[in-house]
């Protein structure tokens, strides 16, 4: 199945039978403008979501790594973002001019490589859009990144500190 988010990227997923029935659900409430946004939230939190770790939180599921990787769980934050246009809390314009780092800016800002960058996109440690063929990247997702220790980046970096 395909999904297009607010922000204009495509999503492919094969949802399990469970998950597919638990994301049709979710797409009759946020289409209902009678379902507000906090029963929307509870649904996604909730222990219907078979995407979410349930047993850690008395009467709701919680989110796990797992969990973070399924498109399906970022399919359902679109639909939780799509309910929130309907009722006039997101203005996803806004949303989308929040991306605005290219990859090369994103590689002298950090000083790694680009492949580095683009594994950090792809493993979602950098939040960044499709505009096209490039990829845009949220700054504030680029202040919270921390580099790792390896490579030989970090030899580079090693060495100039220890001098």
């Amino acid at each position: 199945m395909l999904h297009v988010t607010i922000l204009g990227e495509t999503i492919s997923y094969d949802p399990a039978p469970d998950v597919g029935a638990f994301l049709d659900v979710l797409r009759a409430a946020v289409a209902d403008p009678t379902v507000d946004e906090s029963a929307v939230l509870r649904l996604i939190y909730g222990v219907e979501n078979p995407l979410l770790v349930h047993g850690v939180i008395p009467g709701r599921g919680a989110v796990g790594l797992q969990t973070l990787a399924r498109p399906e769980y970022r399919v359902a934050l679109d639909l939780l973002g799509q309910k929130q246009i309907a009722l006039g809390r997101l203005d996803p314009e806004a949303a989308r001019a929040a991306y605005r780092l290219t990859v090369r800016e994103v590689v002298e800002l950090l000083g790694i490589s680009q492949q580095a960058v683009l594994r950090a996109i792809n493993s979602r440690r950098l939040r960044a859009m499709r505009d096209g063929s490039t990829w845009l990247v949220d700054p504030a997702s680029v202040q919270a990144y921390r580099v790792g220790g390896r490579g030989p980046q970090s030899a580079k970096r090693t060495r100039r500190v220890a001098s």
